[in-house]
C-alpha cells in the first residue's frame, strides 16, 4: 500500500511541475552552436573582388570573426540566404564580424565580374566577394552545393559549416559564442602556408 502511496505522490509531483518546466525549456531554448575545430582556414588568394579596396587575406583578418559564404549569382537558394547575410552584416560590420563572399559561378555567363557587381548593387550586398572563377577558394574548402556558409574564429580555424538554406538561429548563437571567444596578438596564429601569394592584384569597386 506503501508502495502505492509513493507512486501517486511522484506523478502528482511531476503533473504539478510540468507547466513550470516546460515554460522555461521555452524560454531558454538557446540553439547550441555545434562549433567543431575543423582546422586551419585555407588563405583566400582570390585576386579579383568587389566592395573592397584591396584583396582580403585571412592573415590580416585575425581577431576577428570571419563568415564565408559561397554563393553564385542565379542560385534561387542563394537568393533566400541574402536577407539574413544583410541583417548580419547591419548588425555586426565594424563590430568583430567580417562577412566574405565567395562567388563560384555554376553557369558561363556568371564568370562576368560585373555581371556580379550589378546584381549585389541591385540586391543591396555590401560586404566584399571574391570572385572564384578558377574555383580556388570553392575547392580548397571542399564545397560541393550552394549555398554554403564557413565561420573562421579569431584565430585563423574553421568552427562552424552549414550547407543549404535556413538554420539561421543557429549561425547567428556560432558567430555570437566565436565572438565572446578571447583573443590575443601574441597567441601564434594559424597559417597555411601553401596557399600564401602575392596580393597585388586588381579589384573592382561599386559602380557610382
Amino acid at each position: 500500500m506503501r508502495h502505492w502511496k509513493s507512486a501517486l505522490l511522484i506523478v502528482l509531483l511531476v503533473l504539478i511541475s510540468a507547466p513550470s518546466l516546460i515554460s522555461h525549456a521555452v524560454q531558454t531554448n538557446t540553439p547550441t552552436p555545434l562549433l567543431e575545430d575543423r582546422g586551419v582556414a585555407p588563405e583566400l588568394t582570390n585576386t579579383v573582388w568587389i566592395n573592397a579596396g584591396q584583396p582580403l587575406r585571412l592573415a590580416d583578418l585575425r581577431g576577428q570573426v570571419v563568415l564565408l559564404d559561397f554563393w553564385t549569382v542565379d542560385c534561387i537558394n542563394c537568393y533566400h540566404t541574402q536577407p539574413y547575410l544583410r541583417a548580419v552584416y547591419n548588425k555586426f560590420n565594424g563590430k568583430g564580424v567580417q562577412i566574405i563572399g565567395i562567388h563560384f559561378p555554376e553557369f558561363p555567363y556568371e564568370r562576368d565580374a560585373a555581371y556580379v557587381q550589378d546584381y549585389m548593387a541591385r540586391n543591396g550586398l555590401k560586404y566584399p566577394v571574391a570572385i572564384d572563377n578558377d574555383g580556388a577558394s570553392w575547392y580548397a574548402y571542399e564545397m560541393h552545393a550552394y549555398p554554403a556558409l564557413e565561420l573562421i574564429d579569431k584565430n585563423g580555424y574553421r568552427q562552424f559549416r552549414l550547407i543549404g538554406e535556413g538554420d539561421y538561429n543557429r549561425i547567428t548563437a556560432a558567430i555570437t559564442a566565436l565572438l565572446a571567444e578571447p583573443y590575443s596578438a601574441a597567441t601564434p596564429a594559424a597559417t597555411d602556408a601553401a596557399t600564401l601569394l602575392p596580393t597585388f592584384v586588381p579589384t573592382l569597386t561599386p559602380a557610382a
